[in-house]
Parts: C-alpha cells; structure tokens; sequence
C-alpha cells in the first residue's frame, strides 16, 4: 500500500494504468484489469461474498476503461473495453464494450461506438 492505494503485486493488471489522484484506491487481489485504464481517487473494484464468507466472485475490468472517483465495482462481472463508469456510480452487473454507466445502482445511460473511419 502507498499513498493508500492497495494494488496487489501480483495482480493482474494491464501495461499503462493511469491512476489520477492516487488516494483510497482498493482492488481485490484476483482482479483483472486491461490496458490502459484510468482510475480516480476512490475507486474500489472488489468481489462480493456471503454472510457465511464465501465469495460470490470478482470483478474483472476491460481496457482502455475510465472509472470515476468513488465509483464501486463490485461482484462477478466484466466491465467491457472502452466503457466509462462515473463518479460515484455502483456496478453490480456487467457492463457491455464502450457503455456509459452512471448512478446507484449503476445503469447504462449510453452505448458509444467506435469513433467512424474517414
């Protein structure tokens, strides 16, 4: 932990995270992350158990994702490539390729496409 970011050394993480304002970032050990993500302040990407402690599974995120600050992704589900989860939203289900997910309960507001080809 540096900074109050716990991002496991042996984590499977994609070459070039962007971490702006490194403060209060959790990932869960076994979370996978894609290239080049942006992570902001606040942001947890987790598993979600039972009562009893056993673990229902963990999230894993695409590349080329923004996640907001203070937004939660949380349980078994992917986040799809080039999506954008805002500031404070909660993610519980997946999320598809280049969606727009705002809100508590996190919920797709927009599918962006690629950008068109001259």
């Amino acid at each position: 932990m540096i900074l109050g970011v716990e991002l496991p050394l042996d984590g499977d993480v994609g070459p070039r995270l962007r971490l702006y304002h490194p403060h209060s970032i959790v990932l869960s050990p076994v979370t996978g992350i894609g290239a080049d993500c942006h992570l902001r302040h606040g942001v947890t990407i987790g598993n979600r158990g039972e009562r009893d402690g056993s673990e229902l599974g963990t999230a894993t995120i695409g590349a080329d994702v923004d996640l907001g600050a203070g937004c939660a992704v949380i349980g078994d589900l992917h986040v799809g490539d080039h999506a954008r989860i805002g500031a404070l939203a909660v993610v519980t289900k997946a999320v598809p390729p280049w969606a727009v997910v705002v809100g508590n309960p996190g919920r797709v507001i927009r599918i962006d496409g690629p950008p068109e080809s001259d």
